[in-house]
């Protein structure tokens, strides 16, 4: 494939802002391309002829020129459409154009993100200021998820028929117990892993507990505007049990780039704040006397999911899993989860708890001296 020029992505974003100027029925001017990812183009644009007023622009553009890429930019860009008109705590969908796969929505401004907040520099300020919007997310989370609930059948429908189906779960988990095995050599498979794997893998089944949820609901995709939490990048809208939410406080945060060792007290903080917030909308499932259980497995869901993810990378030792100096390297992301995992699953689920204390013995072999926990800078040492 050649390689794309400064004029490529100038003409990509002149033809998506003439594709949501038409949309919006609206002139859009002076664009500023906000980073998107190699999945989508993303933009800031001005309304012309009104002061100060801009909207962002977000299209899906394929990574290739076949029909699995073309596929692939459709269900994100479907899953975003369904997460814009379901989700409250998400920007206002202003208008779409299902065949340039774009959308223009509200601009929820430059506010600070969550992670802008847990990596500032660390002083007693910064400590306390992320400390505390580290509960209100948390809170706006569990809120915003449980108060989708009796939409999430729906969803759930509308995502399959239009082809934004999720990946084989159970597939993905075994995968990684897979690479954790291999990684832990001669300690072998424990025993119980294939039951907890499946245990695992119902929470993305339907179910009493679903709710319709944003998934990649990292510190980096939630804004502080002066009115609450907005989600943001919400192409991996899914539906699945509430747990899985819940996990990415307990387990903070859970899929994303900024994960750093959190100082004591804070995840057991936030879970208990995401739990308030759901309390307002499905007292009976996080009230019921397996819900912390639930939140456990969904923690061990996510680490597995990780391994079949990340490991090749970190046998690659590749530097920064998110921004340079702002994320961990690979190696450092999988030891934490690993030492957490082996640490805090051992009730729920000790056959992942071994494969984890195998795998940190593996990596040990594998890669020399392991990585040590490194703390949030704007919350400090545990």
């Amino acid at each position: 494939m050649a390689q794309e020029t400064p004029a490529d992505d100038a003409g990509r974003a002149a033809s998506a802002l003439t594709a949501a100027s038409a949309a919006v029925g609206l002139p859009l001017t002076e664009p500023v391309d906000l980073g998107g990812s190699e999945r989508s183009l993303v933009l800031r644009a001005r309304v012309a002829g009104r002061d100060d007023e801009t909207v962002v622009v977000k299209q899906f553009v394929p990574r290739a020129d076949d029909a699995s890429a073309r596929a692939d930019a459709t269900a994100g860009y479907v899953r975003e459409l369904v997460g814009l008109r379901t989700l409250d705590a998400a920007p206002d969908l202003l208008a779409h154009d299902d065949a340039n796969r774009l959308l223009v929505m509200t601009d929820a401004g430059t506010w600070p993100t969550l992670a802008d907040l847990l990596l500032a520099p660390g002083t007693p300020e910064d400590r306390d200021l992320a400390w505390a919007e580290s509960l209100s997310w948390a809170g706006a989370l569990g809120r915003t998820a449980a108060r989708s609930a009796a939409r999430a059948p729906h969803v759930r429908r509308l995502l399959d028929e239009h082809g934004a189906r999720d990946e084989d779960v159970a597939a993905l988990l075994s995968r990684g117990a897979r690479a954790l095995e291999e990684l832990g050599g001669a300690a072998g498979t424990p025993a119980g892993l294939s039951d907890e794997v499946a245990r695992m893998a119902t929470l993305s089944a339907p179910g009493p507990a679903d709710v319709v949820s944003p998934s990649d609901t990292c510190p980096d995709n939630a804004l502080r505007t002066p009115s609450g939490w907005t989600f943001l990048d919400l192409e991996g809208t899914s539906v699945h049990h509430l747990a899985l939410d819940a996990a990415y406080t307990l387990l903070p945060f859970a899929t994303c780039w900024c994960v750093f060792e959190p100082p004591a007290g804070y995840p057991e903080a936030l879970l208990a704040a995401f739990e308030e917030g759901a309390r307002e909308h499905l007292p009976e499932v996080v009230d019921a006397a397996g819900w912390r259980a639930e939140v456990l497995t969904a923690c061990g869901a996510y680490v597995l999911a990780l391994g079949a993810w990340l490991l090749a990378s970190a046998d690659e030792d590749r530097p920064a899993v998110g921004p340079v100096g702002r994320s961990p390297s690979y190696r450092e992301l999988l030891v934490q989860r690993w030492r957490w995992s082996a640490a805090r699953l051992t009730e729920v689920l000790p056959a992942t708890a071994a494969l984890c204390s195998s795998a940190l013995t593996g990596a040990a072999q594998r890669w020399g001296t392991l990585p040590g926990p490194r703390p949030y800078r704007a919350l400090g040492a545990s």
